[in-house]
């Protein structure tokens, strides 16, 4: 017996942390833009309505009684997209236990919710120990024009025996809500491990993923269709707010009718697939536009509109401000050469360059008078001990303050520009050049760092090539270079990768056939400086080993990495 016509909108988009009112204001916005399109269902993300990276604000009576209000209050707001039957991820606290929860509105009603059944993502809100399993599988079954759907949240899909359960109830498609963080090449890893999970199932499942950055989390939306022969279908592109519409042809087969750009309002048909994935994009352009998105939406959220750095001449702060650039673009930025005796004429050269290419506001401070009175007053102290590391981080500690006052008194927020290889060496002066607010490279290697910036200069030449083939320095004694102390960084971010993604011992990395002593070397530093790295400021993340999120260990152990 053939269906009834049966439209589906599936929408990715970004929702705040715990304002309800704005999330509601998005939600009727979108809801009446699926139904502009003659949609009769919308399927929305994962915590559409109280948003993700909740952490212990589930705790707060308070907090959850007015989620739960403003659940009916959206519902009533909906009432006006009469006969949309809108599927939207919330919280609910019932009877003293909290659950992670979907339900359809419709009409100005909650019809049906839906317990996530397997409550057990560790990034979901960030305090998952707060929410319970939900038992009741009958109630994620949705009956439409004579098409059967059950809805799952998250982890559910990978739960014992749920795929085989939905299919005895004659299920035809299944909504898919999810609010998991970006890495690179989630997606596909994901798509694929579901595909093989659902290999015997017949039903098409269309997914949806929350879009943007909340502190150091990404959300990549990435909404896709795998049909019932788990073929991939179609795909939304990253990190945009974007709707599918899409239409049944006959009993089992949907196909795909046109993406709606949620940010612009316009339309974006088959033929014109700006809003669709490429799958040809380089890893280099995604990475670029999760940082770009994170950078924008981190100083967004902390209401700050404008930003300063350290810009040395160097590789790393070259990255930072071209990341700036196309985040908050050139007149909320501020640029700042700190120079010293050590500072070549290159870098002086090369810092200017780059502002002038940006057209950033631009300043050259010496540093040169404060660090004379430093020595002054401390040679007393000193006396006629050696130069050490002392005076290279006295330097690096007189940069912090002049760009923590700058911070001050002419406003912006300091951003960082220290990289994950020197993080997890420890390659960095405390209160020096780990100032700032956010670090935009702290999950960047330093050979990515280079990556990124040869893509981007092929989009547009913005960082001086001479930048990018000068060998990395301080510059905090005279003639210094990073490989004086350091192993080659393809050599020390190979190292690094398989200590922390991949959680290898020492003597596996040492078997792999890299150096015992320089492998040694880095797990003792990588052990050592757990302490700076804990004070360090939070940035993006784009990796499953990325610290403070997937790295927390204590700050002093005995165990040998």
């Amino acid at each position: 017996m053939m269906m009834s016509p049966l439209t589906i909108a599936v929408a990715q988009a970004r929702f705040a942390v715990a304002d309800f009112t704005a999330n509601i204001h998005k939600i009727v916005a979108i809801a009446k833009a699926a139904q502009a399109q003659a949609a009769d269902l919308l399927l929305l993300p994962e915590l559409a309505l109280c948003g993700v990276a909740l952490q212990d604000l589930v705790s707060r009576e308070s907090f959850l009684a007015a989620q739960q209000e403003a659940l009916h209050s959206l519902a009533q707001e909906l009432a006006q997209c009469r006969d949309l039957h809108v599927v939207v991820g919330h919280l609910t606290l019932h009877e003293g236990q909290l659950f992670n929860s979907a339900s359809v509105l419709l009409n100005g009603e909650i019809k049906q919710t839906h317990h996530q059944l397997s409550a057990k993502s560790s990034k979901l809100l960030g305090a998952t120990f707060y929410l319970k399993n939900g038992i009741d599988l009958e109630q994620n079954t949705l009956e439409l024009k004579g098409h059967r759907f059950a809805t799952a949240i998250g982890d559910d899909i990978w739960r014992t025996g749920f795929a085989e359960r939905i299919a005895e109830q004659g299920v035809d498609s299944l909504l898919l809500l999810d609010a998991t963080p970006y890495h690179v090449g989630r997606i596909s890893e994901y798509q694929k491990r579901l595909a093989d999970q659902l290999v015997a199932q017949p039903f098409n499942v269309f997914y949806t993923n929350q879009v943007g950055a909340h502190d150091e989390l990404i959300y990549e939306g990435h909404a896709f269709l795998l049909n019932q022969e788990q073929e991939l279908q179609l795909e939304l592109d990253h990190f945009v707010e974007a709707m599918a519409i899409f239409e049944l042809e006959n009993d089992h087969h949907w196909s795909f009718v046109k993406a709606h750009d949620l940010s612009t309002n316009e339309h974006v048909t088959a033929a014109s697939e700006t809003l669709l994935y490429q799958s040809t994009e380089a890893t280099e352009s995604e990475i670029w536009r999760a940082l770009v998105l994170s950078t924008r939406d981190f100083l967004r959220d902390s209401g700050i509109g404008k930003a300063a750095l350290g810009l040395s001449g160097g590789m790393d702060s070259a990255l930072v401000l071209a990341v700036l650039y196309d985040a908050i673009g050139p007149a909320n930025i501020t640029a700042v050469m700190l120079s010293s005796k050590y500072t070549s004429q290159l870098s002086l050269d090369l810092a200017e360059d780059m502002a002038g290419r940006l057209g950033v506001t631009y300043h050259n401070i010496s540093i040169e008078p404060m660090f004379k009175a430093y020595m002054e007053g401390l040679a007393p102290f000193f006396g006629d001990l050696p130069a050490d590391t002392t005076e290279e981080n006295l330097q690096a500690r007189i940069r912090g303050v002049i760009l923590m006052a700058l911070s001050n008194k002419l406003g912006g927020m300091i951003i960082c520009s220290g990289n994950k290889s020197e993080a997890a060496t420890g390659y960095s002066t405390l209160y020096g050049d780990t100032v700032g607010g956010f670090a935009i490279l702290k999950d960047i290697p330093k050979t990515l760092v280079y990556r990124l910036a040869h893509w981007r200069n092929q989009q547009h030449e913005i960082i001086p090539p001479g930048i990018i083939s000068r060998a990395p320095s301080a510059e905090l004694a005279e003639g210094q270079v990073d490989q004086d102390s350091l192993p080659p960084y393809d050599v020390l971010d190979e190292i690094l990768y398989r200590l922390i993604d991949l959680k290898q011992s020492s003597e596996a990395i040492v078997e792999a056939g890299f150096d015992e002593a320089t492998v040694q070397r880095i797990g003792r530093l990588l052990k050592f400086n757990e302490y700076k790295r804990r004070q360090t400021a939070p940035g993006p993340r784009i990796s499953e080993g990325s610290f403070g999120l997937d790295w927390r260990y204590p700050l002093a152990h005995g165990f040998k990495y």
